[in-house]
């Protein structure tokens, strides 16, 4: 396993909330290898449940991205559009936290509410659905981004592909990802 994931999960093993891998570390989780170098590592929480976040133990600070900048966050409740915090423990260690938006059995997609995902696909303490970092890689993807959809496009069974390809064409029609998802359909 990698060391960076095992980290996050013994940090978090008494987090009482769920929680997922997000981003690079996400893709390489369902790859089984690392892929490619990553900067940092982030999780995903329910955005409901982000007070949870201050009982972490041996935490400095938390910190919320607005605007460009960074700010102190208290424990007021944080709504949309700030959905990007960072977690900074006494020992230097930092983790960044994005808030995802839950609606009884469904996941919301942040940037169009009526793009959704089946809850039950989401296993605590796992990585977040491959299409889920692959989707909000897809507004404007970078090398790494690509790289990451190129690595995971062979391991996306037909629903997968299916519903990332309808999730990106409802904000991004002309999207070139969308006609390699259908050619491996």
């Amino acid at each position: 396993m990698f060391p960076e994931v095992e980290e996050v999960w013994r940090r978090l093993t008494d987090f009482p909330g769920d929680y997922w891998i997000a981003g690079g570390w996400a893709v390489d989780l369902r790859l089984g290898h690392q892929s490619r170098p990553h900067k940092d590592i982030e999780i995903a929480i329910d955005r409901r449940e982000q007070a949870l976040l201050l009982k972490l133990p041996k935490l400095d600070r938390i910190e919320y991205a607005h605007g460009g900048q960074l700010f102190r966050w208290g424990g007021e409740t944080l709504l949309l559009p700030i959905h990007e915090l960072y977690a900074y423990f006494t020992d230097g260690f930092t983790l960044e936290v994005l808030l995802n938006e839950f609606d009884g059995n469904d996941w919301l997609y942040r940037r169009n509410a009526h793009v959704k995902l089946e809850y039950a696909r989401f296993l605590r303490g796992e990585a977040l659905p491959a299409v889920v970092p692959l989707l909000y890689k897809s507004k404007n993807p970078r090398a790494k981004d690509e790289q990451d959809f190129e690595s995971l496009l062979p391991k996306l069974d037909n629903g997968d592909r299916l519903w990332l390809q309808e999730a990106i064409a409802r904000d991004y029609p002309r999207h070139h990802w969308i006609k390699r998802l259908k050619e491996k359909a």
